[in-house]
């Protein structure tokens, strides 16, 4: 067990939940109030996905990816300045353009899987991205070229557990336990006065067999784990390939699409987990992890001092269990 922080502990009195689906994931939201939030929680999950969406034809990102407006809404300037700040520390890792890539090899909504692409359309495709390349002006977002896409669903659901966690604080809330397609965040004590506690799924093969649980994240009676956390005032993501993947004739091929290469990311890692103030940016930089060298990952760890821990768990066939779990903060 690894203690983040120290919580408090409290008499537990009224706790409730809201549950449901919401962005092709599930939510779970524990809390405790008097009085019950599951319309303000959803709301702001709605506008969430008004907002950032880009699979939503009246979201504000799809009208930007569509040419039928340059201007952003509040909630997608949030987003792009985290994004672009992760976007940079990760040396281009984190791209919330490579949407096109990961459609064109026959991954997220709407694609159609099949043989595997010709590197002429790989490089075509490719030509669209990079978000290095493109900016924001005030509320003006001016793009690479006028078919590169935006799709920052690889920081939306980080976000979005964000902006939850504040409507809750902002109606009195102090103890409260995120949790957004096994993204989340935690404030205060459950409902028997304790820190919140979640434990890092293991991946059940290294071979990407899925599991039953979702998204990295499991309750702490899971049989396997890389360590169990406890949470208090800070929110946790994970990222990896094991669940989402298909077989082609040359391999196994990850949905983890490079932004440097246009290729699916051949790596040894399978997910990655990372424990920061804010899930946005464990969202963001767990994503970016899982494109880079475990070397690399430990360096952007080391340069974050908000960021507590990170973790790797990383095939390995010298291993009995197959797997090696590296924390690397």
């Amino acid at each position: 067990m690894l203690p983040l922080c120290s919580c408090r502990r409290t008499a537990p009195s009224s706790y409730r939940v809201a549950e449901g689906s919401i962005w092709h994931t599930g939510y779970r939201i524990t809390y405790e109030a008097d009085t019950d939030l599951a319309t303000e929680i959803f709301d702001v999950m709605q506008r969430v996905e008004q907002s950032l969406s880009p699979f939503l034809h009246s979201s504000a990102i799809s009208a930007i990816n569509r040419g039928d407006t340059d201007l952003a809404d509040s909630l997608i300037i949030r987003v792009w300045d985290e994004a672009m700040r992760v976007h940079r520390l990760s040396g281009g890792a984190f791209d919330p353009t490579v949407g096109p890539l990961v459609k064109l090899w026959g991954f997220g909504q709407n694609a159609a899987p099949g043989s595997i692409p010709a590197a002429a359309e790989v490089d075509s495709c490719l030509g669209a991205v990079g978000f290095g390349q493109c900016r924001r002006e005030g509320r003006r977002i001016l793009r690479k070229r006028s078919d590169t896409q935006f799709d920052f669903s690889a920081i939306t659901k980080g976000f979005g557990v964000d902006e939850v966690a504040a409507t809750l604080r902002g109606h009195g809330v102090t103890n409260y336990l995120v949790e957004i397609g096994g993204e989340l965040a935690a404030a205060g004590v459950n409902p028997d006065g304790e820190a919140w506690r979640v434990a890092i799924d293991i991946p059940s093969s290294p071979s990407g067999a899925a599991d039953s649980e979702t998204d990295g994240i499991k309750t702490p009676a899971a049989a396997a784990n890389a360590g169990i956390l406890q949470l208090c005032d800070c929110a946790v993501a994970t990222s990896g390939s094991y669940r989402n993947y298909r077989d082609t004739r040359a391999g196994r091929i990850s949905h983890i699409i490079s932004p440097h290469s246009g290729r699916p990311v051949r790596s040894s890692v399978l997910s990655a987990t990372v424990v920061a103030p804010t899930c946005m940016e464990a969202d963001a930089l767990a994503t970016a992890m899982m494109e880079m060298l475990p070397d690399r990952s430990r360096e952007l760890a080391a340069r974050l001092p908000e960021v507590s821990h990170a973790v790797l768990i990383i095939a390995d066939s010298t291993r009995t269990d197959g797997l090696r779990i590296e924390w690397l903060k």
